[in-house]
């Protein structure tokens, strides 16, 4: 799955603060990830972070009901970091998630992650 643009059809803006919400029990019989990649040159956007992505064997922090949040900002939210793509001001990006080896609920879309919104 990949995306260049938020849940308003607005192009993703290295300026903005987003975040993207994954229901509980993401059905992959391996492992999931996002990754970050720059508009201009398709290549992982050079964050300052030693990976542009994050996945599960990062072991991102679950909300009580087991989804997960990731955000997409230049700084990472107070106690969010584990779950925080780094973004960079004035650049345009897209993201791609990954399932490696998805599970039925993924192709029969009973699963399926949110939009990413912008923050407030």
């Amino acid at each position: 799955m990949s995306t260049c643009r938020d849940a308003d059809g607005d192009y993703l803006d290295g300026s903005r603060q987003y975040v993207l919400h994954w229901p509980p029990n993401i059905p992959v019989v391996n492992f999931w990830s996002a990754t970050v990649y720059d508009a201009n040159t398709a290549s992982g956007l050079d964050n300052g972070q030693p990976f542009p992505s994050l996945n599960m064997m990062d072991k991102p922090a679950k909300n009580p009901d087991e989804s997960i949040d990731i955000y997409f900002v230049p700084k990472a939210p107070a106690g969010k970091e584990k779950n925080w793509l780094a973004t960079v001001e004035g650049k345009g990006y897209f993201v791609i998630f990954r399932l490696y080896s998805p599970k039925k609920e993924f192709f029969d879309k009973t699963w399926k992650p949110d939009d990413i919104k912008k923050m407030n």
